[in-house]
Parts: C-alpha cells; structure tokens; sequence
C-alpha cells in the first residue's frame, strides 16, 4: 500500500526574505542619518548665531560701534593731544588722532558696559571708569583704574553699600593722580585718593539721593567743589563738608560743566540758563582778603 504525500503550504523563497530584511535595515540607516544631520546643522546654526550675538567685536575693523548690538556710552578727550577715548556697551575703545583711527580690534574690557570715563589732569596715563557686566553675572560693578593708559586695570567698589546703590559718574580730582570722585545712586558721592583703594563719603543725608548729580573741581584747590542735582546748585571749601546753596530747586534739573575753572569765574549750565559766577576779592584795611560771590543769569529767566 503506497503512502500519500501530505500536502503543505510552498513556502516564500528566502531571497525574498533577505531581499526585505536588507530594505528596511537600509531605510533605518537612512532614517539615522539625516536625523543625525539635521542635528548637526541645528548645532552649528546655533553657535553660529549664538557668535554673531555674543560677539563684542567691531563688525568692521576700525570702526568701534559698527557692531548692531553696541552703543555709545561716553566720550570723553584725554589729557595728550589728540587721544580720544569712547565708552561703549562692550568696553573702551582709544584714538590718538583726534577719532580719524580707531586700531584697537575689539574694547578693553569688553564684557563691561563703559558708562562713565574720567582721565586725571596730572597724570594723562591714569584712568578711571565706571564699568557694568553685559550679562549682568559675575564681575559687579564697580569703578576700574588704570595706571598705564589703559593696559592693566584694577577694579575697585566702595564697601559697605546697600544692595540698591549702583555707579553712575565718576570725576577725576586735582590734589593727585590717585583722586578721584564716584557717584553711586542711593549712596552719594564717594571719594578716593589712592585709586580706589579707600573710599570716603563726601555727601550725607539729602545729598545721597540726589539725582542727575554733577561734580566740578577746583584746578587751584583740590578741596573746593562745586556740586548740583535736581535739589539745586551747591559749592564746598572743604571737600565735601558744609556746602553753600547758590539754588535751590526741588524737582528741577540742575547740571553744569566748565572746560576751565577760572579764579574769578565759571560758567554753570543751569535748568534756567547759563550762570555766570564771578568771585571778586575785597582788602580790608589790614591787608586781608576775603571773598565774595556773585551769579549772574546770563541766559534765559
């Protein structure tokens, strides 16, 4: 008696199989790889605006404020012929040739905002300046000096401020080198005369908060100041002690400036025109001499 074969169901030849398995192992290397290079190009799109963003530098060489993300904080004439220094958003850039060259490829200190620039009248090489970190992080504010024209500095902030007192101003005195006055909102004017290793309050009480202060020296004596805010226009003999009211003007703008200081007159820019204060000199009949102070409105009401 013969068997009968069993019927069974032809199998799928295997090259189909394989020719299957191989597809899809090919789509996942390719699904892989344009994964992996859509990443890389997210990356280097990244650093590559992450750099145009963060950069500090000129984008073109020899023009300070080419770059979109900076701007002009000050600007101030140094104490040599022809320098010329600008404060920016990413730190000091310096001319000696009256601003026609700028040769400095990116600021000093160029992660610090330069908002303030003061140059000492006896010292053309001794700088000070009011400096404020971009990102806000790391280094505080404070006020940084330099003592060779810019290529060393040493950054100083007065101790014992509260956490609300920031700097605004910074003024160079006439006694030395190393004098110097620092405005700080919420704390007043401040003195130092070892380049910030010491500082001294030269104002108290009201004065502290005054706002939009100014600050003018004496280039015969060291220790006679002239002092405005909006709470009027003020003189002191002795750095800062006791000071004579000239104006008093709650809530008005009061500045002045003046290129030279003149025994018997200087010029002050006052909200209500432009002030001409004339000392004059008396003799009595003993030889002494004393002093009287007139100011005259020169300018507008």
């Amino acid at each position: 008696m013969s068997s009968v074969p069993s019927s069974t169901t032809p199998s799928k030849p295997k090259t189909e199989k394989q020719k299957k398995v191989k597809s899809s192992g090919r789509t996942r290397i390719v699904r892989t790889l344009v994964i992996g290079l859509l990443i890389v190009a997210i990356v280097v799109a990244w650093q590559v605006l992450s750099a145009y963003n963060n950069s500090t530098s000129p984008t073109i060489a020899g023009r300070p404020l080419s770059n979109p993300h900076t701007h002009l904080h000050s600007v101030v004439l140094g104490e040599k012929p022809g320098v010329l220094y600008l404060g920016t958003h990413y730190g000091l850039f310096t001319s000696t040739d009256g601003g026609h060259t700028w040769p400095q490829s990116h600021g000093t200190l160029s992660n610090d905002m330069v908002t303030s620039i003061a140059v000492s009248p006896t010292n053309p090489n001794v700088l000070a300046l009011i400096v404020i970190p971009t990102s806000g992080l790391g280094q505080p504010s404070g006020i940084a000096f330099s003592q060779d024209n810019g290529t060393t500095w040493q950054i100083s902030a007065p101790s014992g401020l509260s956490s609300s007192a920031y700097p605004y101003s910074v003024k160079a005195g006439t006694g030395s080198s190393g004098q110097f006055y620092a405005y700080y909102f919420y704390a007043g004017w401040l003195e130092t005369r070892d380049l910030g290793t010491h500082w001294y309050p030269i104002t108290r009480g009201t004065f502290s908060g005054m706002q939009a202060p100014s600050l003018l020296t004496d280039s015969n004596n060291p220790n006679h100041l002239f002092l405005g805010g909006d709470q009027g226009l003020f003189e002191s003999h002795d750095d800062g002690g006791p000071l004579v009211t000239y104006f008093s003007h709650s809530g008005k703008r009061t500045e002045y400036y003046s290129n030279d200081y003149h025994a018997t007159h200087t010029l002050l820019c006052h909200w209500s025109g432009i002030l001409l204060l004339a000392r004059r000199k008396y003799a009595d009949n003993t030889g002494d001499t004393s002093s009287h102070d007139n100011a005259t409105n020169t300018a507008g009401n």
